[in-house]
């Protein structure tokens, strides 16, 4: 399998608000690639953008990104303030001489402001995203118009919804058991997915299916014998599609990874 043909490109602002918010604005998103308009719609593609901002962090907003020297542990920070026009348009463009799709604000439509809680741990990097009450204004397009730019027919679409969605962005951490690796991404080839755990007295396991941005699929809870346990889950409820795993044992976040599931 190769790699998902697709880049993105975020045009972003942000600033220090009354020295008390981090808050960070996107201003326009260009992708390019034949996979896109399949994996990135366009709420998978403003989720994708943010978080992965978040993730990388060039703004330096604390929580700030895993060293070195960051002592192990969980940072968090409840000041971000993440803004978006409420309503957007989608079109192809001519982009420098080759055609991409770009995703710009539409006219005379309000800005959405989502109060957002940012935790990183150290040294694995894995970052908790989850919104602080709902986004506001509400989301209204209907004095909302289409860029200039756009062609004919092109719709306004609201987007404030997406902000409701939280949850782990994943590291990349090999796995094997009936799993194959491609270019840093898990693909599961049966609706079967043995997890095996192994621990040195008894406790507890939790395990987690969600999409990349934290919706659960699936939620698996028992107890844990010492030594090797073999949990097997059911996916053939799942569409194909990517996901993430997450693995808790004893109420401690043990591994998470991505999964792109192939029927």
């Amino acid at each position: 399998m190769s790699p998902l043909q697709c880049t993105l490109k975020v045009w972003y602002t942000f600033r220090l608000a009354c020295f008390l918010y981090y808050d960070v604005q996107i201003l326009k998103i260009e992708t390019e690639g034949s996979d896109c308009g399949v994996y990135l719609p366009k709420e998978k593609l403003f989720k994708t953008a943010y978080y992965k901002l978040i993730q990388s962090n060039p703004m330096g907003f604390p929580p700030n990104t895993c060293n070195e020297e960051t002592p192990p542990g969980i940072y968090c920070n409840e000041q971000w303030r993440i803004s978006l026009a409420t309503c957007w348009a989608t079109f192809d463009l001519d982009c420098a001489g080759h055609q991409c799709t770009v995703t710009v604000p539409c006219m005379g439509g309000d800005c959405c402001l989502q109060p957002m809680r940012i935790c990183r741990d150290c040294p694995s990097n894995i970052i908790q995203i989850d919104p602080l009450g709902e986004p506001w204004p509400s989301e209204n397009c209907g004095a909302a118009e289409p860029p200039p730019q756009a062609p004919p027919g092109t719709l306004c679409t609201p987007l404030c919804n997406w902000f409701l969605y939280s949850g782990i962005i994943s590291p990349k951490i090999d796995e094997t058991n009936k799993i194959e690796k491609i270019d840093n991404v898990l693909q599961l080839k049966s609706n079967e997915f043995p997890i095996v755990i192994t621990t040195e007295s008894e406790g507890t396991y939790k395990i987690l299916i969600t999409d990349p941005y934290g919706k659960i699929y699936i939620q698996r809870e028992g107890e844990l014998q010492a030594g090797r346990s073999e949990i097997k889950l059911d996916l053939h409820n799942l569409m194909e599609g990517n996901y993430v795993y997450s693995i808790f044992v004893n109420g401690q976040l043990l591994k998470t990874d991505k999964l792109i599931l192939k029927k």
